[in-house]
């Protein structure tokens, strides 16, 4: 079937069905790569590929993405972003060394992301929950905070921590980062995807690796509502 359809359509038409034949992960394979000499379209395609996917999604793209393009993901990652430590010319230049981003992607081919669901949930004991709650107030507090040092009069204005806001997206699950969505909002009085897309480099801390745009990739996939309206 698919090799009729690549005989028969052209074009972005072909690209469509093709993609769409692939099922899901192997359409996310497929699309990280740009051409036979190169991988991957962009960082950004990248960021959405593989950040707020559950271990058992990143399992699939690994073994569909070596399937399409006979070459091991990690390895991929490894030779775009870790043999040249020079910016990537990408959107994520202001980050700094592409190395830096390459480095977070390959994090997440660990698959060790948190898996929670209802059920699990309800199976918790008081300690477990209680440490679960612990958590999920630190995470809110630090999330969006003032630097430290800063002793202006009237206190200081709050920084979003955009490197700790990807390492929670990478290990936490869909459940608690909606929760800490909700309780960051409550907290604070802002939506967290708002101060994810705003443009005002004021509210990131100075030297973070992580500008917004690409904080935004896992946002998109952990609280796909918000983008919806």
């Amino acid at each position: 079937m698919v090799s009729e359809v690549r005989a028969g359509t052209s074009g972005n038409y072909r690209l469509a069905l093709t993609r769409l034949m692939a099922g899901p992960h192997g359409s996310e394979a497929l699309a990280l790569k740009q051409s036979e000499a190169s991988y991957f379209m962009d960082d950004k395609l990248v960021a959405e590929a593989l950040f707020g996917k559950d271990p058992a999604d990143i399992n699939h793209i690994k073994h569909h993405f070596e399937l399409a393009h006979g070459i091991a993901l990690k390895k991929a990652l490894a030779n775009l972003y870790l043999t040249d430590t020079q910016p990537s010319g990408s959107v994520f230049d202001a980050a700094g060394p592409s190395a830096v981003f390459g480095q977070a992607c390959i994090r997440t081919l660990r698959a060790d992301r948190e898996v929670e669901t209802i059920e699990t949930l309800a199976a918790l004991d008081g300690e477990a929950l209680m440490r679960r709650e612990k958590s999920m107030i630190r995470d809110v507090e630090e999330l969006y905070r003032a630097r430290k040092g800063d002793r202006r009069a009237g206190g200081a204005d709050k920084h979003l921590d955009l490197d700790m806001l990807l390492e929670t997206v990478m290990q936490r699950s869909s459940l608690y980062l909606a929760e800490v969505c909700r309780r960051f909002q409550e907290r604070h009085g802002k939506q967290l995807p708002e101060l994810v897309l705003a443009k005002d480099k004021a509210r990131m801390i100075p030297g973070s690796y992580y500008p917004a745009a690409l904080a935004r990739s896992p946002l998109h996939v952990s609280f796909p509502s918000f983008f919806l309206t």
